[in-house]
């Protein structure tokens, strides 16, 4: 689908995980969970939208790789995010299309 040189590639395997990797869109209400790229991507992946509101609540599910992702406007909750779970690996895809400019950031945690 994708080629081995594309930077994305290392996050598009982490979404390959399936059922194994949880993701968390910190984006709402620009992008969801039902949104059609998560779904094409990843669909049979758990998925949820998450509010600042509820990052206190959050409780992590147990063995099981987490991904947190937050389009640049809420880098803020994101950064909550690695403040309360350290450890994680971040990181951010760019627009193909425009080299420059953020299409969103990333927060990994590994069980």
């Amino acid at each position: 689908m994708f080629g081995e040189n594309y930077p994305g590639q290392k996050i598009i395997g982490h979404l390959w995980n399936g059922k194994d990797f949880q993701i968390f869109n910190l984006s709402t209400p620009r992008i969801y969970s039902g949104f059609p790229t998560f779904a094409f991507l990843a669909p049979d992946n758990p998925r949820a939208d998450l509010s600042a509101e509820g990052i206190p609540d959050l409780q992590l599910p147990p063995k099981r790789e987490i991904g947190f992702f937050a389009i640049p406007e809420n880098r803020a909750l994101l950064q909550e995010i690695s403040q309360t779970y350290p450890g994680g690996e971040s990181g951010v895809m760019y627009r193909r299309t425009k080299p420059n400019e953020v299409l969103f950031e990333y927060y990994i945690i590994k069980p």
